[in-house]
């Protein structure tokens, strides 16, 4: 039970500014957006009927994590718990979760309670290329990858944005894409 209730307080508190990444995602993705009456604009007065704007938010995305033999259970369930809040806290069209060794498995979930019955498997070596190839055969309109970055280098490049979200390897280069550094939350 005070395992339990410190896992969930993890959950709880999200160390990654999920929304200030997704942002110019969203901006990217919602440029078509088109103006309806359904929901009434409210921002101006009430005798003023004015369209608001309608968005399908994220379309496609794929939060994909390490599952490799480096990566420790604190970092495994840090990582799990960032993917969560990105998805208990954004609405997406599609979105899949992956995880890599040196093989890639994949599921599409709909929200954050099918990402919580995810099988999670791994614990070999590492090798991202099944993962990177996966993403240009599917074309999500973005990448999260969650890893320590204790791999050799990727030939491949995706065309579309990514994020390495890269748990306490301030050395490690990303191949493309931006990188951000992770330390574990202290509990």
């Amino acid at each position: 039970p005070e395992a339990l209730r410190r896992h969930i307080d993890t959950l709880l508190k999200p160390t990654v500014k999920w929304n200030v990444i997704l942002r110019p995602w969203m901006r990217r993705v919602n440029k078509g957006n088109k103006k309806t009456y359904r929901r009434i604009n409210r921002r101006f007065s009430d005798e003023i009927i004015r369209p608001t704007y309608q968005s399908d938010a994220l379309k496609t995305g794929a939060i994909i994590s390490d599952v490799s033999g480096s990566i420790s259970e604190e970092q495994w369930q840090a990582f799990t718990s960032e993917a969560w809040h990105v998805l208990k806290n954004n609405r997406f069209e599609k979105i899949w979760f992956g995880q890599f060794d040196t093989k890639f498995t994949v599921e599409a979930v709909k929200d954050e309670k099918e990402f919580l019955a995810v099988p999670f498997t791994g614990g070999g070596g590492t090798n991202p290329t099944p993962a990177l190839e996966w993403c240009l055969e599917e074309r999500p309109d973005w990448v999260v990858i969650f890893t320590d970055g204790y791999f050799r280098d990727v030939e491949l490049r995706l065309p579309m944005p990514v994020v390495w979200i890269v748990h306490s390897n301030d050395k490690w280069r990303q191949p493309f894409g931006k990188k951000i550094i992770y330390e574990l939350p202290t509990l």
